[in-house]
C-alpha cells in the first residue's frame, strides 16, 4: 500500500523555497552592504575633499606664519642694530660717514625675497625721507619703527620712523616652497594674502599692498574613488560566484538528501534509519546551534575589537613619522631657535597623545583602571605651563579678541613638582579650555605660577561670565557639567582625582559676570642636581654669553644692567656668536678676571654643540649649558656625568641673579 499523504509534497516545495532563501539571504546582505558602503563612501569622499580643501588652507596659513616669522626676525635684527639706529637718527653729514657701515648692515640681511627699502621720518606733521635702497616693487609692507631710547620696542616705544619693505613675488613663492615642499604655484587654486593682518611679528604694519599668491598643496588621493569602484566590482563578482557555490553546496549536502528522504516517505520506499544516520542528523542540529551562539558572541565583541585595532593602528601610524621627525630635528641646525623649540615641543605633545591612546586600549584589554606605566616624576612646572599656553595661543591665533597670558617672575623659576607629565598637561589644557569657553568669544585668561613656602600655586584666571554658587559647590562631581553643549562632566572630576593622587588640591572660586579662578596646589619637590637654581655673581666678574641668537644677548644685557643698578657690583659682559669666536678669545686671553660662561647648546651651521665646546675647551668648572633642550634625557645624563649645570634658555629673563658672598 502506497503512502499518498499530501504533506511530503508540501515539504518538498518548502525545501526548494528554503534553498532559494538561503542563497538569496547570502547574496542580498552582500548586495545591500555594497550599496550602503558605496553611498557612505561617496559621502565620505565628498566630505574628505572639503576637509582637504580646508586643510590646504590651514597648511598655507601655517607656512605663511613661518615665512613672516623668519622675515620679521631678520628685520628686527636689522632695525635693532646700533648702526641702523645711528644712521636714521643722525644728520646728513653723520649719515655720509656711517653710510658704508649701514649698507654693509643691509647686505648682511640675506633675505632674497626683499628687493629694497625706503626709510623716512614722520612726526608732528613733519615728513622727511631718510634713505632708499634697492628696487621698489608692487608688493610692499610699511612697518612702524618704534624706539624706547635706543632700543627697538614696538610695543611701548615712540613710532617716529617708518620702513617700507619691497618684496619679490617669485622669491617669496620660492621661500614658501622651501618651508613646505608640497606647495606648488598655480593659476586657479587657493589664493592667500601674505599680509592679511596689520602685524608682522612684533612690527605694526601701517600700510601694505595686497599680496595675493595663488598656491596649492599637492593632493595625492585624486584616484581613490576609481580604486574603490574597482574593489566594489570585484566584490560583486565574488558575491555572485559564491552564491552559486553556496547554492550547489546546500543542494548536495542538505537539500538533496532531504528531498530523497521526502520522496522515500511519499513512495513508501524509505529504508529504516540507522543509529548512525540519526546521530549525524542530531550532530548537524547541534552544530547549527553552536554556530548561532558563536555568531552572537562575535557580534558582541566586534565593536571593542575594532576600537582596539584602530587605536593600535593609529598609534603606530603616528609614532613612525614622529620618530623620523625627531631624528630630522636633532640633525638639523639650519632652522632658527624658536622654530626648533616649537616643532620639538609639538612632537613631544603628539607623543603624549599617542601614549594616552595606547593606555586607553590597554585598559580596555585588561579591564584595569591602574596605569602603571605613567609614574609621577619631578617635573619643571614653568616648562609644562609655558608649552600648554603657547599651544593654546596657536589654537586661538585667528581670534584676536581672546588673550592668553602667562605670568612668571623670579619666584616662578626652578619650581619642580612630582606629577605624571602627560596627565598634568592634559589637566592644565582642559582647565584653560574651560576658561576660554567661559569668555564667550572675548576676554582674557591669565596663567600664573608662584610658591608660598613649600606649596606651589598655579592659578588660571578668566574674566568670563562666572559660575552660579549652586553649581560651583557641585563642580568636580562625576558627570556634572555647566554651560557646555557637549560637556561630559569628566574633566574637572579627572582633575580633582589627579591632584589628590599627587598630594595636591584643586580649588575653584567664581563670581557671576566677574570671572573664575581655578587654583592648583602642589607640594614643592626637590630641585634635581643638574638644574641651575640661580646665577651667583661677584664683583668685577666677567660673564661670557655664547649664543647665535641676538635676542638672547639683548636679554642678558638688560638683566646685567638691572642687576648692577640694584647692587654695588661691577659685572663685565662679553658676547660671542659662534664656537670659533670663543676659541680664539680663550687662546689669546691674558686677563685674570673671574669668568663664568653661559653657553648655548645648538649653533646654526655648526656641528659642534655647546656641550662639546665646554668639554673641549676645558671650562667645565666655570660653565652653564643654556639650552631649550633641557628636558632631553641624553643631554641631562651627559651633564650629570660631567657635573655641568643646565639652565632652560626660555627662562633666561627670570633666572635669579644673586650676589655671591
Amino acid at each position: 500500500m502506497k503512502y499518498t499523504d499530501e504533506k511530503p509534497d508540501k515539504i518538498k516545495k518548502d525545501l526548494s523555497s528554503f534553498k532559494k532563501a538561503i542563497s538569496n539571504s547570502i547574496l542580498f546582505p552582500l548586495f545591500l552592504s555594497i550599496i550602503i558602503s558605496s553611498i557612505l563612501f561617496l559621502g565620505i569622499y565628498l566630505q574628505d575633499n572639503a576637509k582637504r580643501e580646508a586643510f590646504a588652507e590651514q597648511d598655507l596659513q601655517a607656512t605663511n606664519k613661518i615665512f613672516q616669522s623668519e622675515l620679521s626676525e631678520k628685520l628686527a635684527i636689522l632695525a635693532s642694530s646700533n648702526v641702523f639706529f645711528d644712521f636714521i637718527t643722525s644728520g646728513e653729514v653723520t649719515r655720509k660717514v656711517i653710510l658704508p657701515h649701514f649698507l654693509e648692515q643691509l647686505t648682511t640681511l640675506q633675505a632674497k625675497s626683499i628687493t629694497g627699502f625706503k626709510i623716512w621720518y614722520n612726526a608732528f606733521g613733519v615728513k622727511k625721507d631718510i634713505y632708499k635702497f634697492g628696487k621698489p616693487s608692487k608688493q610692499y609692507a610699511t612697518l612702524k619703527l618704534c624706539y624706547a631710547g635706543t632700543y627697538l620696542d614696538n610695543k611701548y616705544g615712540s613710532c617716529y620712523y617708518y620702513m617700507r619693505v619691497f618684496l619679490s613675488r617669485q622669491a617669496v613663492i620660492n621661500n614658501l616652497q622651501k618651508i613646505n615642499n608640497n606647495i606648488q604655484s598655480c593659476e586657479n587654486c587657493h589664493p592667500i594674502n601674505l599680509f592679511d593682518s596689520f602685524k608682522l611679528g612684533t612690527f605694526i604694519i601701517s600700510d601694505k599692498s595686497n599680496f595675493f599668491v595663488k598656491i596649492k598643496v599637492d593632493e595625492k588621493h585624486d584616484h581613490i574613488f576609481y580604486y574603490y569602484l574597482i574593489i566594489m566590482i570585484v566584490l560583486l563578482f565574488f558575491a555572485i560566484f559564491n552564491r552559486n557555490r553556496v547554492h550547489r553546496l546546500i543542494n548536495v549536502v542538505i537539500t538533496k538528501p532531504l528531498e530523497d528522504l521526502v520522496n522515500g516517505i511519499k513512495n513508501n520506499t524509505l529504508p529504516l534509519l540507522s543509529e548512525q544516520a540519526l546521530s549525524e542528523i542530531n550532530y548537524l542540529v547541534e552544530q547549527i546551534l553552536i554556530w548561532k551562539k558563536q555568531l552572537e558572541k562575535i557580534r558582541e565583541i566586534e565593536k571593542e575589537a575594532a576600537i582596539g585595532q584602530l587605536t593600535t593602528q593609529v598609534v603606530h601610524d603616528i609614532r613612525s613619522p614622529l620618530s623620523a621627525l625627531e631624528m630630522a630635528i636633532q640633525s638639523t641646525t639650519a632652522l632658527p631657535e624658536d622654530i626648533r623649540i616649537l616643532i620639538r615641543k609639538a612632537v613631544w605633545r603628539i607623543h603624549d597623545i599617542a601614549n594616552g591612546l595606547l593606555q586607553i586600549n590597554k585598559q580596555l584589554e585588561t579591564a584595569s583602571q591602574n596605569n602603571q606605566n605613567d609614574i609621577a616624576t619631578s617635573q619643571l612646572l614653568t616648562s609644562s605651563i609655558n608649552m600648554i599656553v603657547v599651544e593654546k595661543r596657536l589654537q586661538l591665533y585667528s581670534n584676536s579678541s581672546i588673550e592668553i597670558e602667562s605670568h612668571f617672575d623670579a619666584s616662578s623659576y626652578g619650581l619642580f613638582a612630582k606629577v605624571q607629565v602627560s596627565e598634568f598637561n592634559r589637566l592644565l589644557s582642559n582647565l584653560i579650555n574651560n576658561a576660554v569657553e567661559a569668555l564667550d568669544k572675548k576676554g582674557k585668561v591669565i596663567v600664573s605660577l608662584c610658591c608660598i613656602e613649600n606649596n606651589i600655586k598655579i592659578t588660571i584666571i578668566d574674566n568670563g561670565k562666572g559660575i552660579p554658587p549652586e553649581i560651583l559647590k557641585k563642580l568636580g562631581q562625576r558627570g556634572l557639567t555647566y554651560d557646555k553643549q557637549n560637556g561630559s562632566g569628566l574633566g574637572l572630576h579627572h582633575a580633582k582625582m589627579c591632584m589628590e593622587r599627587w598630594s595636591g588640591q584643586l580649588n575653584i572660586t567664581s563670581k557671576l559676570n566677574i570671572g573664575t579662578i581655578a587654583t592648583l596646589s602642589l607640594p614643592k619637590a626637590e630641585i634635581p642636581s643638574w638644574f641651575l637654581p640661580n646665577i651667583p655673581l661677584s664683583d668685577k666678574q666677567l660673564l661670557i654669553v655664547i649664543d647665535d641668537d641676538d635676542s638672547i644677548h639683548e636679554i642678558w644685557k638688560k638683566r646685567i644692567r638691572e642687576f648692577q643698578e640694584t647692587t654695588s657690583l661691577t659685572i663685565y659682559l662679553k658676547h660671542f656668536y659662534s664656537p670659533e669666536d670663543l676659541k680664539l678669545w680663550i687662546m689669546n686671553k691674558s686677563d685674570h678676571l673671574s669668568v663664568k660662561y653661559l653657553c648655548d647648546y645648538e649653533f646654526i651651521g655648526h656641528s659642534e654643540t655647546g656641550f662639546d665646546l665646554i668639554i673641549n675647551e676645558n671650562i667645565v668648572e666655570y660653565s652653564v649649558l643654556v639650552t631649550s633642550r633641557f628636558e632631553d634625557h641624553n643631554i641631562i645624563n651627559k651633564c650629570i656625568k660631567e657635573k655641568i649645570n643646565i639652565m632652560p634658555k626660555e627662562f633666561a629673563s627670570i633666572v635669579p641673579l644673586i650676589e655671591q658672598q
